[in-house]
């Protein structure tokens, strides 16, 4: 048995559902953490370790934007080390698969697909307001409204959203899909989104000194009177990617699914596994659970070899 170290996660947690014979191996990300390990012949940085991977009967599912080749969005986190080795790493991933034509890569963050422009580049750039972020409430969520089936918006046939839509549509009877859609309509009908006159500018403008993000494990989340506008907007657009994830967790026919993500998405994740879908911890490593001292987080975790059959 051997330990490894690795840098760019802050903890490892592998599930197993031995009915579907499938296990699920979840990195946490913590975005901007550069507390990385001590350097040393051992230490892999976690690009490193994905690029050894060598089982066949295994996917990747990663927290990589899902865009149109046109889409020009700005990169946050660009100063963190771990997060620029590892987007090199997925640009040459994603070349191998264009010519190979085959890939078991799955990008997952589907909310710059569903925004025409990030509810983060408009709160980064609230002084200086540009007529890009002019856009109706309306339209904004024209395309929440559309995967939900709550307005008549008809995209074009093969573009992104309308891909979106077909995988979200295998899990409409679902619970979660339920609820979800119950959530969206209580945000629509909390702040009239259909009929305002506001901008989503202006929206976020109004509520970006009221903002108290409330982390609540699992989903679906709760709205209640402590979640404001900005907050419900990130729980929303969390939750139908954390959706479209589990989607694919389950229609993926790979034995192995490698998970990489932020803690939340990962964590929200984990804990709906658990707890809906029968499956159970086999190993845990590193800071899973709860990051209330996050300053004292290491983005480095020691890993035991024996656990990593993929690679």
């Amino acid at each position: 048995m051997t330990d490894i170290k690795i840098s760019g996660t802050i903890g490892l947690k592998i599930l197993h559902n031995t009915s579907l014979n499938k296990k699920i191996f979840i990195f946490y990300d913590d975005h901007s953490n550069t507390k990385y390990c001590n350097k040393n012949k051992s230490q892999l940085f976690i690009s490193e370790l994905f690029n050894n991977i060598s089982n066949n009967d295994i996917a990747m599912i990663l927290e990589e934007p899902f865009l149109e080749p046109d889409s020009k969005i700005k990169v946050l986190w660009d100063d963190s080390t771990h997060l620029f080795l590892f987007r090199k790493f997925y640009a040459k991933l994603i070349k191998r698969c264009s010519n190979e034509k085959i890939c078991k890569i799955f990008p997952i963050d589907i909310r710059l697909t569903i925004f025409d422009v990030s509810p983060d580049e408009i709160i980064f750039n609230l002084n200086e307001p540009s007529d890009y972020y002019n856009i109706s409430l309306k339209t904004y969520f024209e395309n929440i409204f559309y995967l939900f089936e709550l307005n008549n918006y008809i995209p074009k046939p093969h573009s992104l959203i309308a891909f979106i839509k077909k995988v979200l549509d295998v899990y409409k009877k679902s619970k979660f899909y339920k609820i979800l859609k119950k959530r969206i309509i209580e945000f629509n009908n909390k702040y009239d989104i259909l009929n305002s006159t506001k901008t989503i500018y202006e929206m976020l403008r109004d509520n970006h000194n009221k903002t108290n993000f409330i982390y609540e494990e699992g989903f679906p989340f709760i709205n209640n009177h402590n979640h404001n506008f900005i907050d419900q907007l990130d729980k929303i657009s969390s939750g139908i990617m954390e959706l479209y994830t589990l989607i694919l967790i389950f229609l993926l026919p790979n034995k192995n699914v490698v998970l990489y993500a932020g803690y939340y998405h990962s964590n929200n994740i984990s804990y709906i596994l658990k707890t809906y879908y029968n499956f159970k911890e086999l190993y845990v490593v590193g800071t899973t659970d709860n990051i209330d001292n996050y300053m004292q987080i290491e983005n480095c975790i020691t890993v035991n070899t024996e656990f990593l059959n993929f690679i």
